[in-house]
């Protein structure tokens, strides 16, 4: 039998959320995990409803081109909560240069 430390596996010392706004059928919130790693800020997008149909995590929040445009995917992230999906976004962007490895 292999012998695990529990510490070592509690890679987030703390998160919190908090509500930023809800209305029209999604609950948005703002979240921040802390841990060994550092600290990340995420929003999480809730559909107002017991159960979501479905779940999404995204990996960035915009994608940035080479020529400085950006394409913003919060309002895609809103558009599947209102269809009854739960979604979370990092506060990250893909710079274009991480696309072409």
């Amino acid at each position: 039998m292999l012998a695990q430390n529990h510490d070592e596996e509690n890679l987030c010392s703390s998160a919190s959320a908090a509500t930023v706004s809800h209305g029209d059928g999604v609950i948005v919130q703002q979240v921040v995990l802390d841990g060994k790693w550092g600290s990340n800020q995420a929003t999480a997008y809730l559909p107002d409803k017991e159960i979501a149909d479905a779940g999404f995590v995204f990996s960035h929040f915009a994608i940035r081109s080479d020529t400085g445009a950006s394409l913003d995917l919060l309002a895609f992230a809103l558009t599947l909560a209102h269809a009854g999906a739960a979604v979370i976004v990092p506060h990250r962007t893909l710079p274009s240069s991480e696309r072409n490895h």
